[in-house]
């Protein structure tokens, strides 16, 4: 998986609009589409506002992006757990919900 693309998918699980998206990390909606398209690469200033904006690490979405799945899951579960202790959340949240947890502000 490219890196546009792991950014596409962080989005969509986190249930934003390319331009909702683009509008929380200050970068326009074009370039955005761009960049989820593997058309333009961003800088590593938008990688990491882009990152911040779907409330989920930079090196997280570079490992998706990677394609590391083994570890991806390791990362996923781990931010899970770190995010239901600051949220309160209880620990039976679904795989949709884990990922949801990830990305959502």
């Amino acid at each position: 998986m490219k890196l546009g693309s792991a950014i596409e998918f962080a989005r969509k699980s986190a249930n934003l609009t390319t331009k909702q998206l683009a509008k929380r990390a200050g970068v326009s909606q074009d370039d955005m589409s761009s960049i989820e398209v593997d058309k333009q690469k961003p800088s590593l200033k938008e990688a990491e506002a882009i990152a911040e904006a779907l409330d989920i690490p930079l090196w997280a979405l570079m490992r998706l992006a990677e394609g590391k799945t083994d570890q991806t899951q390791d990362i996923r579960r781990k931010l899970v757990k770190a995010r239901m202790v600051v949220t309160h959340q209880p620990e039976t949240a679904s795989a949709s919900q884990e990922l949801h947890c990830l990305s959502a502000k």
